[in-house]
Formats: structure tokens, sequence, C-alpha cells
């Protein structure tokens, strides 16, 4: 968990690289324009195919006059691959790491957290983990988190980094219903979990786990969505607390 010296005054950014960013505006219009380029193109063949769904639209693209139809395909194209990539870059986690606090964007949701309550970070299983000064999981986000990005902002600001990933690896168990070492209420919490992981619902999923958390449960899933869970030590009473989390929007 060694870290470097902190640079004063800057700011890291973990993302996304600026190549990947102009690729993704670039690629996914054109793809778009292409797409829709081509169908417009086979609108006529596809027009005599009577067994073809959605003839009503083929026969309306043939009926526009050129060079407006293709114009207006090509724009509506690019249009929707723009869509796409603002919602493909959307969805990559992004981390604002600075000496004072880091800054988590992911989706729709920015989450910041003061330094004095980051103990370490780490990626564990293709996710970004910060972990808290009391064993409890700050955030977990992404599916595939680029681990030299972010050990490369997260070091040059002095902060922890665990490189061999979690420090808790050992400390968790499968869930199953019934555990009576659960703390009150967490077993219902990890069952609602539990279904919302079945339906592919990753924001009622994500509420019930910062729930967990509250209850000094962290849960992470491992293969076929089964649930694995391990304790934290209780909250001192006594410390002084830090800076609490702000910024924090819907799970897009």
């Amino acid at each position: 968990m060694s870290s470097l010296p902190p640079r004063p005054d800057t700011v890291s950014f973990a993302g996304p690289s600026r190549t990947e960013r102009i690729l993704a505006w670039s690629c996914f219009p054109l793809v778009g324009a292409a797409v829709l380029w081509g169908a417009e193109t086979l609108a006529g063949p596809i027009t005599e195919l009577a067994w073809f769904p959605f003839q009503g639209v083929f026969e309306l693209v043939t009926s526009l006059p050129e060079p407006q139809v293709t114009l207006g395909v090509l724009a509506v194209g690019a249009l929707a691959g723009a869509v796409v990539a603002h919602l493909f870059l959307r969805d990559q986690v992004k981390a604002l790491v600075s000496d004072e606090e880091v800054t988590i964007l992911h989706g729709e949701r920015s989450r910041t957290f003061h330094r004095g309550r980051i103990e370490t970070a780490f990626v564990d299983r293709k996710q970004l983990v910060l972990l808290g000064t009391d064993d409890r999981e700050l955030v977990r986000v992404g599916d595939e988190v680029d681990r030299r990005r972010f050990r490369a902002a997260f070091r040059a600001h002095g902060y922890g980094w665990c490189e061999e990933g979690d420090p808790h690896e050992d400390e968790y168990r499968r869930w199953v219903e019934g555990l009576p070492d659960l703390p009150a209420g967490a077993d219902a919490l990890l069952r609602a979990r539990a279904r919302a992981l079945e339906k592919d619902d990753r924001q009622d999923a994500e509420q019930l786990r910062e729930q967990l958390g509250e209850l000094g449960v962290v849960v992470r899933e491992g293969k076929r969505k089964r649930q694995y869970w391990r304790p934290v030590r209780p909250r001192n009473t006594t410390e002084r607390e830090h800076t609490p989390e702000t910024g924090d929007g819907a799970e897009g």
C-alpha cells in the first residue's frame, strides 16, 4: 500500500483517455450514419419483398426526393451515433483526484470523498473500490476499470493503493438466507438485492448495497450473481466525523 509523496495544487484525471473520447465521438456517429445510409440504399429492393417488416417505412423513404432524403438519413444516423457515444462515455468510471478529495463520476452520479475518509483504493473484479477508514466501502463502481490509470492518479497524490486487490479478500462469506450472524435487517436487504440482481436492476442493487453498508455489511457479487458479504468493525462514535459525501445524484 505504499504511495508517492503528494503533488500540491494539482488534480489528476483517471478514466477514458483523450484518444478514446475522440474515437467515441468520431466513430459512433460515422457508424450510425453508415448504417442508416445502407438501409436507405436497400429501401427500394426491400419494398419488393412483401414478407419484410416495416414496409411502410421503406415505402416512405423511396417516395421522398433526393438528395434531401439521403442528407436527412445521414444526419439522423450521425445524431443517433452521437447519443450512443454520450451514453457509452457516461457509463465509464472517471475520477478527479486531488490532495484534499476524490470525486468519482459514474453515469449521472457524482460522489466526492474527503481525503480523511479514504483508507485505500484498489481494483477488485474490474471495479474501482474506495475503502474507508472503518473498513466500509465508500464506493464500488464500474465493469472494466483500467487499473493502471487509476493507480497512477491515486498514487500521484499520496493515497493508499492496494495493488493486490481487496485487503479483506479472506473475510468474505457466501450469503444464504437465514444466517444467524448477520445484523438485524441485513438478511431482508440481501434477499431484496438478490431479486434486483436477477432482474439486472443495477440502480436498485446499488441502493441496497449502500443500505447494507449502513448496517455494517459489505457485499459484492460472484459468479452466477451469488452474493458474498463481510462484516465491518463497529463505528467509533467518539471519532471526529469527516466531511460527508456530496454531490450525490441518481445512478444512471
